[in-house]
């Protein structure tokens, strides 16, 4: 039965599928995506230099492994009746391009795992689509569209290893959904998918010590024979992950328990068992951060005197406005419900920073503004530390219908971040900008005044304008097309020309207005755009 559930979900992970056809034939991915920015190709290849090296930045800092993720979803529907015959979503983890430089082998192995369940993806949806037209031809009582679903979360990465877990789910008629988790750990450097035995010392042993911490933690539950069973497991019969304070095992419904029983884990602690871990892949990491998916348990060690390992979830539910009523439980005793909170989005994650820990939240209100709260956990409960304007970097790679997808950049540090935010100059930009987090104060601070702009339409002059071209004062005639590189968002903003050089210029304001030359800014550009 695991070999069976390990195979049907690991189907789901990290497709790079673009489109399904009636049939649910899909459409082959493409394996290196170019994005198309502008101006294109404004200087020779090799003297092209990002316009953002010269704006003023904090201190260098090492921004370890960054990775992004890529969700795909695919909407077919009955084209006479527009009814929904099945929906089904996917993520993709891909490195950045400056991690992709750094860690080579592990770039290549995630585009590698990608076109390895291609095929085995393609069966899947052939499958799941057909049986939505048999029962749409049968007139199925009830029948409301069949979905699928394959989320994949960065449970840890650190200096050795990138752990990765998939939570699937899919519904295709029946008494109840099926769900479970697969998770792949792999070797920063090498690029190697690890197995069991490369981080445990004595894989047998394991049998015991899980037997007994199962039936203790869930003491509600009957385990017939179930150090039996666990005597039978090989190493890559185990769903396990590494995370910064120890390795955690997933047992999915119906692998060792009925499905009433749920989702199973149980967490071994660097500090409960030292010897049974591998060295090397034990990495020292006070400060740690995991996404919190909703109704998800996670296993944390928030006090390590007292022999406990914590569990931790976060409750979501929406009340009749739409609005997201969030709680964090743990231990299944405390419920901690996070005040000045109103979002009807939103995405949470579990952080340590020099021994105190964190909620942080991201939510998206009826402005469609991100704003990131910060909690601290306290033994009263969550006390408001911090807020931000700003949310988690997405951009969309296709449209946002039918058949769309949108990358993000993960969260893997708990003492930084790059979000982005509104900008109001020269029109309505998304700026970006990194923070530095202070965990004695639970608040963020920017590294510097100055957002980068990531700008695909460019504006036009709309009269003679003057700019420091290249250190030099020049006047820029009407007509001249430049596109938004970054900006303080009051007094300056630099442009880049068509032909690659970076112009600033200088904002001034009289009564709460943004004058260039003493011109209001909407005069001296035939288009800028605006938004709230």
């Amino acid at each position: 039965m695991k070999r069976m559930l390990s195979v049907w979900l690991i189907c789901c992970l990290m497709f790079t599928l673009t489109a399904c056809s009636r049939t649910g034939e899909i459409t082959p991915p493409v394996e290196d995506k170019t994005e198309t920015t502008a101006p294109a190709d404004p200087m020779p290849e090799d003297e092209t230099e990002d316009p953002a090296k010269d704006a003023p930045v904090a201190a260098p800092r090492d921004p370890g492994l960054q990775i992004e993720r890529t969700t795909y979803r695919h909407i077919l529907r009955d084209e006479v009746t527009d009814a929904l015959l099945c929906e089904v979503t996917w993520d993709s983890l891909q490195l950045t391009e400056e991690s992709a430089e750094r860690y080579p082998k592990l770039a290549s192995e995630l585009r590698k795992e990608g076109n390895r369940t291609y095929e085995q993806h393609g069966l899947v949806m052939e499958d799941l689509s057909m049986q939505a037209y048999d029962a749409v031809a049968e007139q199925m009582e009830g029948f409301n569209g069949y979905t699928s679903s394959t989320k994949a979360y960065v449970h840890h990465v650190d200096e050795k290893i990138l752990s990765v877990r998939m939570y699937h789910d899919e519904y295709t008629g029946g008494a109840h959904p099926n769900y479970g988790v697969t998770a792949l750990n792999y070797d920063i450097e090498t690029g190697e998918v690890l197995e069991l035995q490369d981080v445990v010392t004595d894989v047998p042993r394991l049998a015991y010590t899980l037997a007994d911490k199962i039936q203790h933690k869930y003491d509600y539950e009957q385990f017939d024979g179930l150090l039996e069973q666990l005597k039978k497991y090989k190493g890559d019969d185990y769903t396990w992950t590494l995370g910064p304070q120890g390795i955690t095992f997933w047992f999915s419904p119906y692998e060792i328990a009925p499905y009433a029983a749920g989702l199973l884990t149980t967490t071994i602690t660097y500090t409960e068992w030292p010897t049974i871990f591998v060295p090397e892949y034990v990495v020292d990491q006070p400060n740690w951060m995991i996404e919190l998916p909703f109704h998800q348990e996670i296993e944390v060690d928030f006090d390590a005197s007292d022999a406990q390992v914590d569990r931790v979830r976060m409750a979501a539910y929406t009340d009749a406005k739409g609005i997201m009523e969030l709680y964090l439980v743990v231990n299944d005793e405390n419920e901690y419900a996070p005040y000045d909170y109103h979002a009807y989005e939103a995405r949470t994650w579990l952080a340590c920073v020099d021994g105190a820990q964190f909620l942080f939240m991201e939510g998206i209100a009826e402005s469609d503004m991100a704003t990131l709260y910060v909690y601290r956990l306290t033994d009263e409960g969550l006390v408001l530390t911090d807020t931000i304007d700003g949310g988690m970097t997405k951009r969309w790679e296709s449209g946002i219908n039918k058949d769309s997808a949108w990358t993000e950049a993960l969260w893997l540090d708990s003492t930084c971040v790059e979000l982005t935010s509104v900008v109001q100059l020269l029109g309505t930009w998304v700026g970006s900008r990194a923070y530095t987090f202070d965990g004695a104060e639970g608040t963020f601070h920017a590294d510097g005044n100055v957002y980068g702009i990531r700008a695909e339409d460019s504006i036009h002059t709309a009269v003679e304008i003057e700019a420091v071209v290249d250190g030099k004062t020049e006047k820029l005639p009407a007509g001249t097309e430049l596109w938004m590189v970054r900006t303080d968002g009051e007094t300056y903003a630099e442009l880049q020309t068509k032909d690659g050089r970076i112009c600033r210029i200088e904002i001034t304001y009289t009564d709460h207005q943004p004058l260039i030359g003493g011109i209001p800014e909407w005069e001296c550009f035939s288009d800028l755009r605006y938004a709230g």
